[in-house]
């Protein structure tokens, strides 16, 4: 059994005997099943039942999580609306008052933590266009920011307005782009359907059924703006189809009711194990939010004032944090080093907008 964790350097306990440490390999074990437990002083414990085979290495990778995670701010002026990109490498977010006011970006891809290192402003308020109240959709491809504004009050007439926003500079130049909206997401349907096409074709062998109901959301929409003087962005939100793909896409999930509230399954692709000629499937149980982990190994459960961490195969559940954050704003760091949540913690005061902070976990 060869063995690794992250961190290294935790207690490896074989059928509840203290053995070695990781990163280690045990030679000469019996063909039997295992109790594998690993500890590590500061973070929660890793348990697992391992089967050994004949003449067969079993490698075994756990990763850790803090028992009591650091906790620091990313924003200090208050943020609303934060929304991450389809890539899951930037975040869009208003600031709605001070000399700063109107849209940001936080660009995470390689960055330490810390505000100042990747944030970049879009976009400036206006007396007339404030930014912050605007519907937010990326492009595919994260490049862009579709905002769309409803201007005029309830005594006047209602005026709808929208931009495409550069993420990658600030963009001074304004130009309404409502009436090239339908072609731009046109092209951007092009672009999710070929990708979408890629990984359907990839299922139709073992799972046809699922492949041939597979439907994106923007289908939906632009139907829609074909028949209304309002295009309506809200749905635009969700990228992903009914499958929820895992990051390195040898994995998905799928809902097993209307929301995740009522759970989710869990099919594995590539299966590591040749001799299985279908995918696995997994159980997972049900929360307000369920979303991928960068590893594709674990998904992040998101409740009620409490996120925790479960492995794919519904094992090695650990809770990471408990406490008030809004709206269930809940964004993994793209190489697993935190998680980026909205919270306030000075609501005592009552004036005060919620930041983003960040939740280390390694």
């Amino acid at each position: 059994m060869v063995i690794e964790s992250t961190p290294n350097g935790a207690q490896v306990f074989l059928d509840d005997r203290l053995t070695s440490a990781t990163n280690t390999t045990i030679a000469y074990l019996n063909p039997q099943k295992y109790k594998l437990r690993l500890v590590k002083e500061g973070y929660s414990p890793w348990e697992k039942e391992i089967e050994i085979r004949a003449d067969l290495t079993t490698e075994v990778v756990a990763v850790l999580f803090p028992s009591t995670p650091d906790l620091r701010p990313l924003s200090f002026t208050g943020v609303s609306n934060p929304l991450l990109s389809p890539d899951d490498q930037k975040i869009v977010f208003g600031v709605p008052q001070g000399e700063k006011a109107g849209l940001w970006t936080l660009n995470m891809s390689d960055r330490p933590l810390g505000f100042g290192a990747g944030e970049r402003q879009i976009v400036k308020n206006t007396p007339d266009l404030d930014f912050t109240k605007a519907k937010m959709v990326f492009s595919p491809d994260a490049r862009f920011v579709w905002v769309q504004l409803q201007l005029g009050g309830k005594a006047g007439p209602q005026l709808q307005r929208n931009y495409l926003l550069d993420t990658e500079k600030l963009n001074d130049a304004l130009t309404d782009v409502t009436a090239t909206l339908s072609s731009t997401l046109s092209s951007w349907q092009q672009d999710i359907n070929l990708k979408q096409e890629a990984r359907n074709q990839r299922l139709k062998k073992d799972l046809p059924q699922i492949a041939s109901s597979s439907v994106t959301l923007l289908d939906q929409v632009l139907k829609q703006a074909t028949t209304s003087a309002t295009i309506e962005p809200k749905l635009l939100n969700f990228w992903p189809d009914n499958l929820i793909w895992s990051p390195d896409e040898t994995k998905f999930f799928t809902l097993k009711g209307k929301s995740t509230k009522e759970g989710v399954t869990v099919y594995r692709v590539r299966d590591p194990n040749p001799l299985r000629k279908t995918p696995a499937t997994f159980d997972i149980p049900g929360a307000n939010q369920i979303l991928w982990y960068p590893d594709s190994e674990h998904l992040i459960l998101v409740a009620d004032k409490e996120i925790s961490i479960i492995e794919y195969e519904g094992t090695n559940k650990v809770t990471v944090y408990t406490g008030d954050f809004v709206n269930s704003f809940v964004f993994p760091w793209p190489n697993g080093t935190a998680l980026v949540i909205l919270s306030n913690f000075n609501q005592a005061a009552g004036t005060t907008l919620p930041n983003l902070y960040a939740l280390k976990l390694r």
